[in-house]
């Protein structure tokens, strides 16, 4: 599985998995995107790819936004962040380094 998450962040997949995650309409879309981001969220530099393309902001604005079954793969995604990566951890819960 690990390759197939190399794969997605080496052919630039990060940005279209937010920008679906983005899409309110669609929330069986975003209940995907999610899933796939979480899944990617167990690597430092796949969380770093995350956090590059602004996807904070839009995670921030999901867990605000969106359908209770999104806002919890989302959290998920969040803890998992938070789990392998002390700077993301850091940002997904509004502190500085």
């Amino acid at each position: 599985m690990t390759g197939i998450r190399k794969i997605i962040v080496e052919e630039e997949g990060v940005g279209p998995l937010l920008k679906l995650l983005k899409e309110a309409a669609m929330p069986n879309a975003q209940i995907a995107a999610a899933f796939a981001l979480c899944n990617l969220s167990d690597d430092q530099e796949r969380i770093r790819e995350i956090v590059d393309h602004s996807g904070v902001p839009l995670i921030v604005q999901v867990l605000g936004d969106s359908s209770m079954q999104v806002q919890i793969r989302v959290a998920s995604m969040v803890a998992r962040m938070a789990e392998f990566d002390r700077v993301a951890g850091g940002i997904c819960q509004g502190e500085r380094d």
